[in-house]
Formats: structure tokens, C-alpha cells, sequence
């Protein structure tokens, strides 16, 4: 006869197999069949009531992680925003073992990590050319500056939203004193190298 399983094998079961969560799936996995359903439901219970798992319809999960399919949004930086908080973002979710995103317009993304990669390579590729087109001018630059040196292809209708693309990264980049800002951080501000320009030791904690 089967036993029925602990508090804490139920918690390792759902942690290790999160789409198989119901409780004939565990019930499946020990081998728990007739009368002993009763007991297994109680465990549950418990562990509903001591806020260990959370029920949602048929199936359990912590209540602490989000669900291994879920509706999240990454939103792209706004337009006078920083990056700052998107990277963070990413590279948390990063982080994770997901397997499907769903954006809120688009194809299902089926490989998270390889989008996410994607994204903070693309951001760290974009960082670098601000931070070496500074570095080569003879004088501090406008982000008009910048963005004309940067976008040489970009159709000049599409000027004004990677102007603000720039600004976007220049704020992240001067929250890490690695461009400077003068008179101050604005979009009518010239810029010019930091005194950390040449130190990328604390992107991955940005």
C-alpha cells in the first residue's frame, strides 16, 4: 500500500513538475488510490490553510512563485523614462525557467531566455555606441547629436522617437556617472564622458 506524502514531498512534487499540479496528478505520482484520496485531500487543506499552496480551479501552486504560464508585460522604456528598471527586469526574469511568454500584441514568444538575451544584448550594443560616439567627440554633444551619429539609416520621420531612445539610455548611463549632464540631466542637455565611462562593472546590478 502506498503512503500517503508528506507536507514537504507535496511541496517538492510542485515545485519540480509545475504543470502537473492537480491533485490526480499527485495523487498519480504516489500511487494513491481509493480511501487514502481522503487523506491525501486533507493534506492539502493543510496546506492551503498554513498558506503553503494556493488553488486555482484544479490545481495547486505556491503562492510565493508565479505560475509556470502566466500573463506578464515587459514594457519597453517610456518615452522620458530610463532603462534602469527595464533591465532590472529583464535579467530578473531572465533569471527564471519560463517557457511561454504572451505579449499583449504579437506572436507567442516560445523562447524566453533567447528574447530576453536578445533585449539586453540589443540595449547593451545601443549603450556602447553612445558611450564611444562621446568619447570621440572633440566637445560635449546634445542627444540631436547623438542620435544623428547614431541612427545614419533611420528614416528622419522616426528621428524624434530614437532621440527619445537615447535620452532613455543617457539618464541609466548618468545614474551610473558614466556620461555627465551639464547644466543638468534634461533633454536639452549636453553630455560628455563620466568619470566611470570606462567602467561596466555594475551592469548586472543596474
Amino acid at each position: 500500500m502506498s503512503h500517503i506524502p508528506s507536507k514537504a514531498e507535496i511541496l517538492q512534487w510542485i515545485s519540480d513538475n509545475p504543470t502537473k499540479t492537480s491533485k490526480r496528478d499527485i495523487a498519480r505520482a504516489f500511487g494513491i488510490r481509493g480511501a487514502q484520496k481522503i487523506d491525501l485531500k486533507q493534506v492539502f487543506r493543510e496546506l492551503e490553510e498554513e498558506g503553503h499552496l494556493t488553488k486555482s480551479k484544479k490545481t495547486y501552486r505556491d503562492p510565493q512563485k508565479l505560475p509556470p504560464v502566466a500573463v506578464l508585460q515587459v514594457a519597453g522604456q517610456t518615452p522620458d523614462g530610463d532603462l534602469t528598471a527595464f533591465l532590472a527586469s529583464c535579467r530578473r526574469l531572465a533569471a527564471r525557467d519560463d517557457r511561454l511568454y504572451l505579449p499583449g500584441h504579437g506572436a507567442p514568444i516560445t523562447d524566453p531566455a533567447g528574447r530576453l538575451a536578445w533585449l539586453l544584448a540589443h540595449r547593451k550594443e545601443r549603450e556602447n555606441q553612445i558611450l564611444a560616439t562621446l568619447a570621440r567627440a572633440p566637445a560635449p554633444l546634445t542627444i540631436r547629436d547623438l542620435t544623428t551619429q547614431i541612427y545614419t539609416d533611420t528614416d528622419p520621420r522616426l528621428i524624434g522617437a530614437a532621440q527619445r531612445n537615447v535620452f532613455a539610455h543617457l539618464i541609466d548611463l548618468a545614474g551610473r556617472t558614466r556620461v555627465r549632464a551639464e547644466p543638468r540631466l534634461s533633454p536639452d542637455a549636453q553630455f560628455s564622458p563620466g568619470p566611470r565611462a570606462d567602467d561596466d562593472t555594475d551592469d548586472e546590478k543596474s
